[in-house]
């Protein structure tokens, strides 16, 4: 039997009666140790490793890491090292797993920060002696600061640490609530299809499509944005206020937008396309009473299109206004710079819709459907792709099956998955170009794995190679990157979430976490059963499910540090 390196801690820690339990209630306490601080080791590695060797199972938990250089577990940030034995799944020993339970703990936002107070262990680091205003300032928390409760923390700790204890002692000012930019529609739009009402539910009546207007009709009004206060975090970094945000009010065909008045009025009589609730489109309109079949030819218009046949395998269709289709597309392409409404379905692999604003279909088998803005399915999605830039919703009972689903918004489903059919994907909160980057690196990390393993087993060599060292490095960054990829839409590429160090060739813009949707907001909601094996994506975390659920909802924990799973209560 090989030889086990044991681990060495290097911090004190031992189990006390703790203070306030009444029927002596011992408790585990650690001394305090800093930021960088050497947290555990193999010191008889080295001297066994040789002869088959291996060390004791360590796993490395919250606000640690291992030391590239030493090989030890050091601290990511100042705390009380905290040390739990645990059997993983498919294990039968047991696993050290070591954490760091945080003094400071600064919550995602930066808006507020806790202080944590262990009780000190005699001859060991602590608090006592130490000055908690000095202690923030280093961490560069000068905002919010609640001075009554510092005085009572300070109290605490010159008087010994001799028990455990939480305060808030610093807030950050919340900011103001602005009311958005909007256009007051003066014509009748009727609702949009998926619109989610005060009360939070879905209104899933059919989208009015083909609007028609006159020349000189006031079509709508842009009301312009009222910002709110900004508020400040605990930094003394300002911080966005919540809506007042513009609108780039787009009048493009037969329509004007005229600046100082905030009016959008028709300049001919046609058909109006609203595109994202800020883009008006005045077109003529074209009828076709049947097919799009070899005896039509393919279409490219500038109008709005209304086909009241099936558009035929191989066929395109393009229009700059509203698509609307009275039957089904058959691995066939349509393209619409506004919205398309679909009656029938979109059947074949390579059947592809795009549309820049929204898609209302019947239901999708084994296509593809990309919009700027929101889709909504009524029956079900099969082995299909589907990609927003705003919303999915899912009528009641509609189903969807395999392959994924990309929303930059919220989703809402019926059921998802079968007992037989491939796991779905189901991603909410992600700009859908950088989930393909994530994919991209996710390949091209094995590849280069392999590459790796390929190159020793061919030529032989060591750590010391420079083709090692340079596919080493090459690895690193790929790692880096992916650990790194923000996929929240609206804000930089990268996040230093993955680690301090900055991927090769970055800037600091692409750093820059403004400009982001709130993601805390955003959700995925199965009304329905959700099979095993459905990954659930929303931002930067993922979770696969490992056992069938029923009536889910499916979002971000209050830090935004993991996916959570609440049932999903009936209105």
């Amino acid at each position: 039997m090989a030889k086990i390196a044991e681990t060495k801690l290097y911090f004190k820690r031992e189990k006390i009666v703790q203070p306030s339990s009444e029927i002596g209630l011992q408790v585990s306490v650690s001394e305090l140790k800093k930021s960088g601080d050497k947290l555990l080791d193999f010191p008889d590695y080295e001297a066994i490793k040789e002869n088959g060797g291996i060390k004791a199972p360590v796993m490395a938990g919250s606000n640690v890491a291992w030391d590239k250089e030493t090989s030890a577990m050091v601290a990511k940030l100042t705390g009380y090292p905290q040390v739990d034995m645990v059997t993983l799944p498919g294990e039968d020993v047991q696993t050290l797993l070591l954490s760091v339970v945080p003094l400071l703990n600064v919550t995602w936002n930066k808006m507020s920060c806790k202080l944590t107070i262990h009780p000190a262990l005699g001859g060991a680091e602590s608090l006592i002696g130490k000055n908690i205003r000095d202690i923030l300032t280093e961490e560069g928390i000068i905002f919010g600061i609640k001075e009554d409760v510092l005085l009572e923390a300070q109290s605490i700790i010159d008087d010994g640490c001799k028990d455990f204890n939480e305060f808030v002692v610093a807030e950050g000012l919340a900011p103001g609530e602005g009311i958005d930019a909007r256009l007051e529609f003066h014509i009748e739009i009727g609702p949009i299809a998926g619109e989610i009402m005060k009360d939070g539910t879905i209104d899933f009546r059919e989208r009015k499509i083909m609007v028609p207007v006159s020349r000189n009709d006031h079509i709508a009004t842009m009301h312009p944005a009222q910002p709110g206060e900004p508020g400040r975090n605990i930094y003394g970094d300002e911080v966005d206020p919540i809506g007042g945000a513009e609108i780039k009010v787009k009048a493009s065909q037969d329509s004007f937008f005229d600046e100082s008045t905030g009016e959008i009025r028709a300049t001919e009589n046609g058909i109006l396309s609203v595109v994202r609730d800020k883009e008006i489109r005045v077109c003529a309109n074209q009828v076709i009473n049947g097919d799009v079949d070899y005896e039509l030819g393919n279409l490219d218009s500038m109008s709005c299109i209304a086909i009241k046949g099936n558009i035929q395998p191989g066929f395109k269709v393009k229009a700059a206004g509203d698509i609307e289709i009275g039957g089904s597309v058959m691995s066939s392409y349509v393209e619409s710079l506004a919205n398309v409404v679909i009656k029938g379905g979109i059947t074949g692999k390579k059947s592809r819709v795009s549309a820049e604003g929204d898609a209302d279909i019947h239901f999708i088998e084994m296509g593809r459907l990309d919009v700027g803005e929101n889709i909504v399915i009524r029956k079900q999605a099969y082995y299909s792709r589907l990609t927003a830039g705003g919303n999915i919703f899912f009528e009641s009972g509609a189903k969807l099956v395999g392959e994924y689903l990309v929303a930059g918004g919220s989703v809402n489903l019926g059921e998802v998955g079968s007992e037989n059919s491939d796991a779905a994907i189901l991603c909410a909160g992600i700009d859908y170009e950088r989930l393909k980057e994530h994919w991209r690196l996710k390949k091209e990390l094995s590849d280069q794995h392999d590459a790796l393993i390929q190159w020793i087993q061919r030529y032989g060599g060591n750590k010391r190679s420079k083709k090692i060292r340079g596919m080493e490095a090459e690895i690193s960054n790929t790692k880096l990157k992916l650990l790194q990829l923000n996929l929240i839409p609206g804000t930089g590429k990268y996040s230093l979430g993955g680690g301090e160090d900055m991927v090769i060739g970055s800037t600091e813009e692409d750093y820059n976490e403004r400009g982001g949707i709130a993601i805390d907001k955003v959700s995925i909601k199965v009304h329905g059963k959700i099979f095993a094996g459905t990954t659930i994506m929303i931002g930067n975390r993922s979770i696969k499910l490992d056992k069938n659920l029923l009536k889910r909802e499916f979002k971000l924990s209050a830090d935004c540090k993991r996916i959570i799973a609440t049932p999903l209560l009936r209105r």
